[in-house]
């Protein structure tokens, strides 16, 4: 019984890791250095968010689950992706998969670990106007 209390999250957090390997394949296939949005971006942030999983509250871990696999799917899913499109595409996809996945309802504790991840993308320009879209939809700013 211990045994399976212990190997369980291990488990979990190894299919959280599988969504996030979308990013390498995306870019592998599509021809991508490393330097490129997928690997630079996502497929770092995805691994890092299952890595501090366990910072969050349960409901926190359920909302960037749902949210992770969205953005791996619609990303995953558009036609005539490449390397140099995929930045702006994804871009986009993060309000709409942070809005269905209800961002808006976790509390400001998960929020700040979100934003602790995150902190050294504030001063890029496109992340800047994806939080601030994402943000202006909970209603913490106006745009």
């Amino acid at each position: 019984m211990i045994f399976a209390f212990l190997v369980q999250p291990a488990l979990a957090m190894d299919g959280e890791m599988q969504v996030c390997d979308a990013y390498s394949r995306m870019a592998r296939t599509m021809g991508c250095d490393e330097n490129n949005y997928l690997v630079a971006f996502g497929d770092r942030y995805c691994r890092e968010f299952v890595r501090v999983n366990d910072r969050f509250t349960p409901y926190g871990q359920e909302v960037l689950s749902n949210i992770r696999r969205c953005l791996v799917k619609t990303l995953s899913s558009q036609k005539n992706l490449t390397c140099e499109n995929v930045k702006t595409r994804a871009e986009r996809n993060h309000v709409s998969c942070y809005k269905v996945h209800r961002f808006c309802t976790l509390d400001m504790p998960d929020r700040l670990r979100i934003l602790g991840v995150l902190w050294t993308e504030i001063f890029d320009p496109g992340f800047n106007g994806v939080m601030f879209e994402i943000l202006d939809e909970c209603g913490v700013v106006s745009t």
